[in-house]
């Protein structure tokens, strides 16, 4: 953990801004994302909001540079806004949810979830989700799948994927990885200490 601290209770503490600090997830976990097309990934935060800095990084799972990119982040200073933001061949597709109260101060899980069964127009459906509950739901133009990144190596939790700033403020809580190709019981801890990442079969 790139700096960061325990809270005593299974959480790993974020000072934002550009603390330096997040979770590196290592570049192994690129080898496992590359094998999936459906996916859902959810994270369980308490934040402290933007006063470190703008458009703060959940998490992200990039090749190097600038053109190949999975990640959840905030927009701009808006603290009831997230965007997914997936980056291939240079080209964009975000699924943007501006959330009825604040994201700020309370236990809140989020969970980003590619199905390629859903939608009528082939390539799948984005949903945004929040503790649970559908917020969003987008019929994509083109695959959005995680294999299609290739294997990425800087995967981390609190950080950009391509700059020093905008790292998360607050409590990471939990997180965890569904993919419809790994087999059960592939229940696999991915951080020994604080936050729990989890990679298992969705149900």
């Amino acid at each position: 953990m790139g700096g960061a601290s325990l809270n005593g209770t299974g959480g790993v503490v974020l000072a934002g801004g550009t603390s330096g600090q997040y979770i590196d997830l290592g570049a192994s976990l690129g080898k496992l994302l590359s094998t999936l097309s459906s996916y859902r990934i959810e994270i369980t935060y308490v934040w402290d909001g933007a006063s470190t800095g703008s458009a703060q990084k959940w998490w992200s799972f990039s090749q190097e540079g600038t053109t190949t990119f999975a990640m959840l982040t905030a927009v701009s200073s808006n603290e009831a806004y997230t965007r997914y933001q997936y980056r291939r061949d240079a080209s964009d597709t975000t699924a943007n949810r501006s959330f009825s109260s604040t994201l700020v101060g309370t236990e809140t899980t989020i969970a980003i979830e590619y199905d390629t069964e859903l939608g009528s127009s082939g390539y799948g459906v984005i949903r945004t989700l929040k503790n649970g509950v559908q917020e969003a739901y987008a019929t994509q133009t083109r695959d959005c799948s995680l294999s299609l990144l290739g294997e990425t190596t800087r995967n981390y939790i609190g950080k950009s994927p391509y700059d020093g700033g905008n790292y998360f403020d607050g409590t990471i809580l939990d997180f965890k990885i569904y993919g419809v190709v790994i087999p059960e019981p592939a229940t696999m801890c991915l951080l020994s200490v604080g936050a729990l990442a989890l990679i298992r079969k969705r149900k």
